[in-house]
């Protein structure tokens, strides 16, 4: 019994020849034996089937789309990849190539990591669209070319923003959507400009004074921060605008002298009696050095 069904066309091992035998019929019919043609024209129909197609095609088919599409898919997903480091690395370092001098007197920095070629895209990539991950573009792809564009906007203008080294990701997570929703540059009225360089220039006028009247007491300045009071006082500003009756100041020893007078409204005479030690202090901490001096006052805003 084993011999006949081993000698049998319906042994497992004669299903290589049965296929081929049925590729031919599929193919070229006219070159099948009779009693070929005869089984397999009286093979049983498939309900809703569309008829038989070739096993050879379907394998090919099989062999060849699945190689094609992983290499290209692999291939767009690693420079998907590089688009997304290209972004990371505005955010970490796009800071260090922004223009802040406007005077240019200052070489600008070229930073290595902010350009295409380093994470391995090149020119020919520029006019691709990519996914551009959580950076905010106005479409879910963007070519290449107008998210170098954003990003450099953002990150490399004449505002430089450094927030990766904050340690809460929410508030991280903030400020790199408040900064990069604003892709137009700001825009400043002459009147706020012209506020802007007074307060720079009083906050600078002040520290260079106390550095010159009192070399050898202790201070903690403000110089290379100047930018802080005009930057509080808008805040201030602002808070009024938004219907905040009081804020409270919980500020380091750096640049609080500058802000108690430049921005707070602190009489300068008051503090240069302090440094002068000619002025009383009220209560018991006599001996407190002047940058912990605490102030309050009110200040009138457009709220």
């Amino acid at each position: 019994m084993e011999e006949l069904w081993e000698s049998s066309h319906m042994s497992a091992g004669h299903a290589g020849y049965l296929e081929s035998l049925y590729e031919t019929y599929l193919s070229n019919p006219e070159e099948l034996p009779e009693e070929w043609l005869v089984f397999f024209k009286n093979l049983p129909i498939q309900p809703n089937s569309n008829g038989e197609i070739s096993h050879k095609t379907i394998i090919s088919e099989f062999k060849n789309i699945p190689r094609n599409y992983a290499f290209v898919k692999d291939e767009v997903d690693e420079r998907q990849g590089k688009v997304i480091r290209l972004i990371q690395a505005y955010r970490n370092r796009g800071h260090q190539e922004a223009k802040l001098d406007p005077l240019g007197m200052m070489d600008r920095n070229i930073i290595e990591d902010l350009n295409i070629e380093f994470h391995g895209l090149t020119q020919d990539d520029l006019d691709e669209e990519f996914y551009t991950d959580t950076f905010i573009t106005g479409s879910a792809k963007t070519s290449l070319r107008e998210i170098v564009d954003s990003l450099r906007k953002i990150y490399c203008g004449t505002i430089g923003v450094e927030y990766n080294y904050i340690m809460d990701s929410n508030e991280r997570r903030w400020l790199q959507k408040k900064f990069e929703s604003k892709l137009e540059k700001y825009n400043f009225s002459k009147e706020d400009k012209l506020h802007i360089y007074e307060r720079l220039n009083s906050a600078e006028g002040l520290a260079k004074y106390l550095a010159a009247k009192y070399p050898g007491m202790k201070r903690f300045g403000i110089d290379g921060a100047e930018s802080l009071v005009p930057l509080i006082d808008a805040v201030i500003q602002d808070c009024g605008e938004l219907g905040a009756n009081q804020i409270c100041f919980g500020m380091a020893h750096r640049g609080r002298l500058n802000l108690l007078v430049n921005v707070l409204g602190k009489l300068p005479e008051d503090l240069f009696s302090a440094f002068d030690e000619k002025g009383t202090i009220e209560g018991s901490n006599t001996g407190d050095v002047k940058y912990h001096l605490g102030f309050s006052s009110n200040i009138n805003t457009s709220g």
